[in-house]
């Protein structure tokens, strides 16, 4: 149902969703249904899941509005004991024409891989973001277009997306959290 707050929706698969604490300012029912799809309504809001794995593969259906500055990404190992949480982004910036593998430590973002992509408005990508013991890899519609290694934060086990700038009508859908344990 259009409004219905991520929080307040039954998954078809998995535990419920929950507000992260990406920023402590926004965090609140800002991630909810339109449309059958997900959007979230202030910069700087995520939602993760517990899925108690931390070898998983995400993915979802991404779809950047024709506005210039839409950017989004999705969440691994998403850890709330530091103020601002610890995780991993897959990072994908249609303003900026690129992509970036994104360390997070307290807020503080690294910069891990990153390159090019020509995103077009209004076409949906499939993005997916792969944790395999230390092993970090990125695709965008079945393409591997980025990889890191860590053994950072590879006891987390809640994973989920956010939106860091952009236009509410970018949408996420289908998103799915497969275990590779």
């Amino acid at each position: 149902v259009d409004g219905t707050q991520l929080t307040d929706h039954t998954m078809d698969i998995g535990n419920g969703w929950e507000n992260s604490n990406y920023l402590v300012a926004n965090k609140g029912a800002y991630s909810e249904i339109s449309g059958n799809k997900a959007i979230q309504t202030l910069n700087s809001a995520g939602v993760v899941t517990e899925t108690n794995d931390t070898d998983v593969l995400i993915e979802a259906d991404w779809t950047p509005t024709s506005a210039s500055d839409n950017r989004g990404g999705l969440i691994l190992r998403y850890d709330e004991d530091a103020t601002y949480g610890n995780y991993w982004e897959f990072n994908i910036r249609r303003d900026n024409g690129d992509w970036q593998i994104l360390e997070f430590t307290d807020a503080i973002a690294t910069v891990r891989d990153s390159g090019s992509f020509t995103w077009n408005a209004g076409q949906t990508y499939r993005v997916s973001f792969v944790a395999r013991g230390d092993a970090l890899t990125a695709f965008i519609d079945g393409v591997q277009v980025g990889t890191y290694t860590s053994s950072l934060y590879n006891t987390h086990t809640k994973h989920g997306f956010q939106r860091n700038g952009g236009n509410n009508a970018t949408t996420w859908d289908n998103f799915n959290v497969y275990s590779l344990t």
